[in-house]
């Protein structure tokens, strides 16, 4: 057997000169020894993710991979990951990617910018993981009789792991009951065990309430949005708690559902009684700025008559003036979190809680010095 494609004739000695592998070779032999040893199971990580890892360019990846593709290790498809082969006797059998799923009982944009920021960097997490990223939309999710659809959704999308955001009572407890992995994405309900990322809602209410009420503030309303969600009475909680020491305040938390016509009434209804409020804390930032329009729109100045502050914020506030007083949240922190969850499923009921950063803004007065 002639060995032509790997040895060559030394003109100048009388042995042989073996071929040194190229560098496409060599990166198939580190992507070899990966696969092979399990880094990855179903499907290797985007292109573009692998060759920050080896340190190559493309084109000498696409060689590498190339490579791996005639030996059968991978299967390459135009427009899909790349899938991992494990051999079996007489045939290659093709294992399925991971799928990790965010199931929501709303739009998207009803939750605003945020959480596009969040699910941008939960899918780049993801598939740098080597794992698929669906989101699913059910509005059927607030049913009474929730069972039939949670079990047809499972059924038809064969998640491994699912991140539970924003859902009602029933689904995180429909999830618990069968024993199926999941991180919420929230706070969890008494009584569900589950792993969950959220912001410290207790702790921002409570904070936010002892600003209003240490610079003066008796007369507070509480624009608080209620969807159901577990968070809403954390945050009620610890907004009775900042007033606890304060009982000669006058303080009223007002319901409603985000929309922005019945924002408008209750506004109306808390400011047409002799003593105004003087403050308002507002559980979401985009009824934030309906408010502050409102106001504009009437002639009350803010922060002269009314004080504003917004527990969380999102990147539209930053172009209102006067800025308004808010917490500034980290998405991408946020999704990182979620994701190291999913990585540690031995953490079962763990709650990772998040302090945001509070910003001041131009939409507090102080009446401590006033007459």
């Amino acid at each position: 057997m002639a060995y032509v494609s790997r040895m060559k004739k030394n003109p100048r000695s009388t042995g042989l000169l073996f071929k040194k592998k190229s560098l496409a070779e060599q990166i198939a032999d580190q992507l070899r020894l990966a696969i092979r040893s399990g880094t990855w199971k179903y499907y290797l990580p985007p292109e573009r993710a692998l060759v920050k890892l080896v340190e190559c360019s493309l084109p000498v990846l696409g060689q590498a991979l190339h490579l791996l593709q005639a030996e059968r290790l991978v299967k390459m498809t135009h427009g899909h990951p790349t899938r991992i082969l494990v051999p079996r006797p007489g045939r290659a059998e093709v294992f399925r990617r991971k799928k990790v799923a965010l199931l929501l009982s709303q739009p998207v944009q009803g939750f605003g910018t945020w959480i596009i920021l969040i699910i941008d960097e939960l899918r780049r997490i993801v598939y740098e993981r080597g794992w698929n990223f669906e989101i699913i939309v059910d509005l059927r999710l607030h049913r009474k009789r929730i069972g039939p659809v949670l079990r047809t959704l499972v059924h038809q999308h064969e998640v491994d792991h699912w991140i539970l955001a924003s859902v009602p009572l029933a689904v995180q407890k429909w999830f618990h009951e069968r024993k199926l992995a999941a991180v919420v994405a929230g706070h969890v309900f008494p009584g569900v065990a589950f792993p969950s990322v959220d912001h410290d809602l207790r702790a921002i209410a409570r904070h936010a309430g002892g600003i209003l009420f240490g610079l003066g503030h008796r007369r507070l309303v509480y624009l608080l949005r209620r969807q159901g969600a577990a968070g809403e009475v954390a945050m009620e909680t610890g907004f009775n708690e900042a007033l606890r020491s304060h009982p000669e305040a006058v303080v009223r938390i007002v319901r409603h559902s985000g929309d922005v016509t019945e924002i408008g009434v209750q506004l109306r209804k808390v400011f047409s009684v002799p003593q105004k409020p003087t403050a308002i804390l507002i559980s979401h930032p985009m009824d934030a700025l309906t408010t502050m329009t409102w106001l504009l729109a009437r002639g009350v100045r803010v922060p002269e008559e009314v004080s504003l502050i917004s527990q969380f914020s999102q990147d539209f506030l930053e172009r209102v003036l006067p800025a308004p007083a808010r917490y500034e949240v980290d998405p991408i922190q946020y999704a990182r979190y979620v994701c190291r969850l999913i990585n540690q499923p031995s953490f079962k009921d763990g709650k990772i809680r998040l302090i945001p950063p509070f910003f001041r803004g131009a939409t507090l007065a102080d009446l401590r010095h006033r007459e």
